[in-house]
């Protein structure tokens, strides 16, 4: 089997209407009991991801995940307890994040009096430092269509002298977090963990925080589907990576069915 590991996003990816659909199943299954490792990489927190998959029959039908990347960033393995942290991952990015997190809520500040300057509607999800600093990053919503274009242009602008933080997004979602982290780090730290070399791994996903498991920059075959993100899109062209000509679950189905046709499972 060429390909060890399939690390996937949930939404806009594997998801319909918030479940994995049925249809998925038995081509996920395949790959598991080949002895492929299946690792969800997003933005949902782990207790979420773990309700979805339950919820659409995925563990009952494939199985539990060897490792997880929710909150895009963390890194959580399975043992005989459940889901615990792989390694001191987690801990040494919340330490940084903490130390840092005065300075970011100072940058951020300015940066909603500029937003609110040019009259772009935003809200802060996590408003109050005791809830920023438990999930390690800040989420800036911005409800009315398009304005995140130009919202990100304001954050990465205001965040520039903060060598140590990053803008990226899902949806229309910005999300203020540590450089040097998100879903490509932290897979390349579980395959590194486990012993997967990195052109085992396809990545699969749609959207601006899946960037740094998708770009190559860590060596990842990388997958993308039709819905996906224009830089999304222009990054997996890029490396020559696989793009579905489905959107959501059905173009995820597609990708499963191409390497599975050009006998990478």
């Amino acid at each position: 089997m060429n390909i060890r590991a399939i690390a996937f996003d949930l939404d806009g990816t594997v998801l319909e209407n918030g479940v994995v659909p049925s249809h998925l199943f038995n081509r996920l299954r395949r790959f598991a009991e080949a002895g492929g490792i299946l690792i969800p990489a997003t933005g949902r927190t782990l207790d979420a991801i773990l309700s979805i998959l339950e919820q659409s029959g995925f563990l009952a039908a494939v199985g539990y995940s060897q490792f997880m990347v929710p909150g895009q960033k963390w890194v959580f393995e399975r043992d005989r307890s459940g889901y615990t942290p792989l390694g001191d991952y987690n801990e040494i990015y919340l330490k940084k994040w903490t130390a840092n997190l005065k300075k970011v809520r100072e940058y951020l500040s300015r940066c909603e009096e500029e937003l609110s300057a040019v009259g772009i509607t935003h809200d802060i999800w996590q408003r109050f430092e005791e809830d920023q600093s438990t999930t390690g990053h800040i989420d800036v919503c911005f409800p009315r269509n398009g304005d995140e274009e130009q919202g990100e242009s304001i954050l990465i602008s205001g965040f520039r002298p903060v060598l140590d933080i990053q803008v990226t997004g899902n949806g229309n979602l910005r999300i203020i977090m540590l450089a040097g982290y998100g879903k490509g780090e932290a897979l390349a730290y579980i395959a590194k963990t486990a012993g997967i070399p990195s052109d085992r791994i396809l990545a699969i996903g749609d959207d601006l925080n899946d960037t740094s498991m998708l770009d190559g920059r860590f060596g990842f075959l990388s997958a993308t589907l039709a819905n996906a993100h224009p830089r999304i899109l222009r990054a997996v062209k890029s490396i020559n990576g696989f793009i579905a000509r489905g959107a959501g679950s059905a173009g995820f189905a597609e990708v499963m069915d191409w390497i599975q046709s050009n006998g990478k499972l």
